[in-house]
């Protein structure tokens, strides 16, 4: 059985994004083996820079469905991941794999971390509700975390407060929202992001969460530059980064091993000089 994901605030965890393409959407999309071999090519990229931990997300796929995806959205994503783990095969101390399946089908991706090794899913919208793109979304916490309890025990969930590019249907404090998510909505780590991807979180909202929530593993989830560390790491246990790893800092170019590379670096000289 693979072992429950343990964050620290000792060590940053930190979580590489690999944005799929389109997963066999439309004519004219690319074949999904080009879709694959990019996705293995990053991962390893990742791997060999030192990330813990990749994260596969169908980004490619907007517009993207509110909950449930189509069934060959879960067998695409499952075939990728199961490829990305062979191809980690005779790695010292491989990354872990997480699933996001935008926008918000946990159970879909809970069922492609257990057929495929995961060990984390990403949630948006676990508890609450939220106003996005893709309409009215509500959190379905009492139906995943009973899913992964059964299928896939070890499994963690890390969820987002106010995930980005939506809004709460009500106006509540975010304290209160934060707490609900892991006391009540039972997640293994909150995840804090500014309100669009690539924007960089609000530094007085993640210390107001660290204050509420001392025990709760923090995720800083999107914007994070490594310039940032000394504003977040005293805050947080880990991080997720996808846009700034990218040739030029463009969320729609590959990634760059040397922004990689230089990132890891950054995170670790930190947390040595601390």
């Amino acid at each position: 059985m693979i072992p429950k994901i343990q964050l620290s605030s000792d060590r940053c965890f930190l979580i590489g994004m690999v944005h799929l393409g389109p997963i066999f959407e439309g004519r004219g999309m690319p074949p999904l083996e080009d879709v694959e071999q990019q996705a293995v090519e990053e991962a390893l990229v990742l791997a060999d820079a030192g990330f813990d931990a990749i994260m596969i997300e169908n980004l490619g796929d907007a517009p993207y469905y509110p909950d449930q995806v189509p069934p060959h959205t879960i067998a695409g994503m499952t075939r990728i991941a199961m490829s990305i783990q062979a191809a980690f095969k005779g790695k010292k101390n491989p990354p872990s794999i997480g699933i996001n399946v935008m926008r918000n089908d946990s159970m879909g991706a809970i069922a492609i971390c257990a057929a495929a090794g995961g060990s984390f899913i990403r949630t948006n919208v676990h508890t609450g509700v939220m106003v996005t793109d893709q309409g009215i979304i509500h959190g379905k916490a009492h139906l995943s975390s009973r899913y992964r309890d059964q299928f896939h025990p070890n499994c963690s969930i890390f969820a987002d407060v106010r995930v980005k590019h939506a809004a709460p249907l009500a106006e509540r404090p975010l304290k209160q929202e934060a707490i609900e998510l892991w006391k009540r909505g039972r997640a293994d780590a909150i995840i804090l992001t500014g309100a669009q991807t690539g924007d960089v979180i609000v530094p007085h909202e993640l210390r107001g969460l660290r204050q509420a929530l001392p025990h709760c593993p923090l995720i800083a989830g999107s914007g994070v530059t490594p310039e940032q560390m000394s504003q977040l790491l005293p805050y947080i246990e880990g991080i997720i980064v996808g846009t700034w790893l990218k040739e030029d800092g463009d969320v729609g170019n590959p990634i760059s091993s040397e922004r990689a590379n230089h990132f890891v670096k950054a995170v670790r000289s930190y947390e040595k000089n601390r």
